[in-house]
């Protein structure tokens, strides 16, 4: 990596400019995922500053995920090898990462059976607040090379779950919870509505998936609808960004296809 002098007449302070060098070099390729770092006495002597403002520097790139320190050794680039995802119920999770040479994993981590929807999930449902609604969830955390890298709910209204394995500790999978609300009240997916926001997670979030700091995750809230246009299931996934890359595929009308 080549030396870059530190300019005093730029308004970043020195800590800034070393961190934007550095970043700089990782995103060119110049640092390699996995690899590591000069050390701090070697950045202290390439920028001719002081070891604190050095630190101040890598705390910066370790604040934004970029990097991480592991103890004695160094510091090092982050290696993110992603999973191309598109997605789907949570058993397209599993074939997917085969598909791609990956292990996955996909555990029930609890199920509600009539729990108190959040305020997001009642008007996506349909459901009536002054009645008191009430919801099934069923939470999964799945995982990437025994790596845990997304948490996934599913929600239900409390109705369809008289009779059916949706309420049942069991760890069912979707296709079975799909056959039987098919079977039972004749609901089949016919079209989804994806919402997705871009975010830092909450506490719970990072030490179920393992974040390091720094690392965004993406909220999907998707909205199932039957084929008459009634929604019967929301889930939500919440996704590490370090670990995933979300694949959309649609068709263009004709219409469109002839503007160019």
């Amino acid at each position: 990596m080549a030396s870059v002098p530190l300019d005093p007449m730029d308004p970043r302070p020195p800590y800034r400019q070393i961190a934007d060098e550095l970043r700089r070099a990782i995103h060119a390729g110049e640092i390699l995922p996995g690899g590591r770092l000069p050390s701090e006495r070697k950045l202290v002597d390439r920028y001719g500053t002081a070891p604190q403002t050095v630190r101040q520097a890598l705390n910066v790139l370790k604040a934004e995920g970029l990097v991480l320190g592991r103890q004695g050794r160094g510091v090092f680039v982050r290696e993110r090898p992603p999973l191309a995802y598109q997605l789907q119920a949570t058993r397209r999770f599993v074939i997917q990462a085969g598909e791609q040479g990956r292990s996955a994993e996909v555990r029930l981590l609890a199920v509600e059976p009539s729990a108190i929807p959040t305020p997001e999930i009642v008007p996506r449902l349909n459901l009536e607040p002054s009645a008191g609604p009430r919801v099934v969830i069923r939470q999964y955390l799945l995982l990437l090379d025994d790596e845990p890298v997304q948490l996934a709910a599913s929600y239900f209204p409390v109705e369809l779950a008289e009779g059916t394995v949706l309420a049942a500790p069991d760890d069912v999978t979707p296709g079975e919870i799909d056959r039987d609300l098919k079977d039972r009240f004749g609901l089949d997916p016919a079209r989804f509505h994806d919402e997705v926001t871009v975010r830092m997670p909450v506490p719970e979030e990072t030490r179920l998936l393992r974040l390091l700091p720094g690392t965004p995750v993406a909220d999907v809230l998707r909205t199932y609808f039957d084929g008459g246009g009634t929604p019967f299931e929301v889930a939500r996934y919440v996704i590490s960004g370090d670990r995933h890359v979300l694949v959309y595929e649609g068709r263009l009308t004709k219409e469109r296809d002839r503007r160019g």
